[in-house]
């Protein structure tokens, strides 16, 4: 899947995905979400937000990382 359709797959997220991305902001440190919001150009001031109060692109952005390391983890495990 390239990165248009991603980025419109996450535009309407779906609930599943909306659960795993809530839970992955609430799992991270401090630090953390410090070095995502850094790495993605957003203001630091969110890494002390719940998820339901964040911006949609930050979400996206979290839902695609998510998605990313999905796809890495299925095809790490799919080498022989």
């Amino acid at each position: 899947m390239g990165l248009i359709p991603r980025i419109s797959v996450f535009m309407s997220m779906n609930t599943e995905m909306h659960f795993k991305a809530k839970c992955y902001w609430n799992d991270l440190s401090a630090d953390d979400r410090l070095e995502l919001l850094q790495k993605n150009n957003f203001w630091s001031g969110f890494s002390t937000y719940l998820y339901d109060y964040l911006p949609e692109d930050l979400k996206t952005v979290i839902s695609l990382k998510i998605d990313l390391n999905e796809q890495i983890n299925e095809n790490s495990t799919m080498i022989f």
